[in-house]
């Protein structure tokens, strides 16, 4: 064991190296400020985009408390919960991950047994809390970009700002827990990448020693700024972090660039858990060259991107820092095992289907598939009426999922068949 701690002491020495020895105070900005749109905020926040991009806001209420225990109670959940998936990284480090749909604003329940009821109750009050943050954020951004905000659509009027797009669209968010591995490898954990949606906002890792979180000021979480150079960021207490993605330099400005981030899980440490949630444009947005955002990442989700394709969603920021090896794909979650595949955010296990049947990834009533329209919605089989959606009857329906015969109060907004989504071996003349 003190070989093993010795040795690990001597990773992140080597990783600490990487980055000069350099710790960078990340901007911040009270939630009460950013509500006001003062002249003097929205010139602040205004330079720190387009600084170096990441920028923390603070003065969240409760969120020390909020954040703990959504962190706390998900370390207990991963060990009982079978929706709870793991991954071996490229380093041998361990990352179990649960992800869930957002729209617009409103984050539907993540998925879990009754035995981490503790961790459904919590998650749903850090969701409330961040989509609250994220309101004051977004309108924020609507004072600093103003008409440049604009973002052209497919087939319809524009999206007149930020928030008016965001709100519009389907999001990502997750909880990571990272396992380090006893190994020394020198490989980072996930390697240096930009984010391909508009924003992501994170809670900073949170690390677990026997079961307990401890504070500690030696994560390996890493970015570079807009001059190239390799630093730690440090983030305020309690804070909610902000980082531009690529999406902001291809729908708002060209300025704007993504922040190239990587991330060494400190083997000193038992387990880092994170949390985060991705803001992606919305399905019809125009990304750029004609192609709708909603097209270019199903042909990045099918495999079938050309070369070309896969350049569109790279951001200027490689051509500052040179070293930015790939930017993080949409799709999540990210199945790598052989016997599972991913479907409707979770991976499933697959089927072995008969020389004339294709694997399709269905609800449970077998009557809706997950296929990828060209406007990013969910598309429905002819002459299927949608079930009305119960798993979240509180937080409203979405017309996504209807046809002439089923009536908009039975339609069933994306992401409820999360709750009940099957792999299925069909003949596949049955499915449009």
């Amino acid at each position: 064991m003190k070989s093993f701690l010795f040795a690990a002491s001597l990773a992140v020495s080597a990783f600490r190296a990487n980055a000069e020895g350099r710790t960078y105070q990340v901007p911040s900005f009270s939630v009460s400020d950013l509500a006001i749109h003062g002249s003097a905020t929205t010139t602040e926040l205004k330079d720190a985009l387009y600084g170096n991009g990441i920028v923390a806001v603070t003065g969240i209420e409760n969120f020390d408390t909020i954040q703990s225990e959504a962190v706390r109670s998900y370390h207990q959940c991963v060990s009982v919960n079978e929706n709870i998936k793991s991954y071996e990284l490229e380093d041998g480090t361990k990352r179990s991950s649960l992800g869930v749909a957002v729209q617009g604003n409103n984050a539907l329940p993540f998925e879990v047994s009754s035995d981490c009821s503790d961790f459904a109750y919590a998650s749903s009050k850090l969701q409330t809390s961040v989509s609250s943050v994220s309101d004051a954020f977004l309108s924020s951004l609507d004072a600093v970009f103003g008409n440049r905000a604009a973002i052209k659509r497919k087939n319809a009027e524009e999206y007149t700002s930020i928030s008016h797009a965001l709100m519009s669209a389907n999001h990502l968010e997750h909880f990571h827990e990272y396992t380090a591995s006893e190994s020394t490898s020198s490989l980072e954990s996930v390697d240096w990448h930009t984010d391909t949606g508009l924003l992501i906002a994170f809670t900073p890792g949170v690390f677990f020693d026997d079961g307990k979180v401890v504070k500690a000021d030696d994560d390996l979480f890493f970015v570079k700024l807009s001059n190239g150079e390799t630093v730690r960021p440090v983030f305020p207490p309690n804070s909610l972090v902000f980082m531009v993605g690529e999406a902001m330099g291809k729908l708002i400005d060209s300025k704007l660039a993504a922040v190239p981030h990587s991330l060494k899980v400190n083997p000193v440490h038992d387990e880092r858990v994170w949390y985060g949630r991705m803001f992606l444009p919305p399905a019809d947005a125009i990304f750029a060259e004609g192609m709708t955002f909603g097209d270019f990442r199903h042909e990045i989700e099918s495999g079938s991107a050309s070369a070309h394709t896969k350049s569109i969603g790279c951001s200027g920021a490689n051509d500052v820092v040179g070293t930015v090896q790939h930017r993080r794909q949409l799709q999540e979650p990210n199945c790598t095992l052989a016997n599972e595949t991913a479907c409707w955010m979770q991976c499933r296990e697959t089927v072995d289907c008969g020389s004339e049947e294709e694997l399709r990834c269905m609800n449970q009533e077998q009557t809706v598939e997950w296929v990828l329209s060209s406007a990013g919605a969910d598309s429905c089989v002819d002459d299927v009426e949608c079930i009305v959606g119960v798993h979240a009857p509180n937080r409203g329906l979405e017309l996504l999922c209807y046809n002439a015969n089923s009536s908009p109060a039975s339609s069933l907004p994306l992401g409820l068949w999360t709750m009940g989504a099957l792999l299925l071996c069909l003949v596949s003349t049955t499915l449009v």
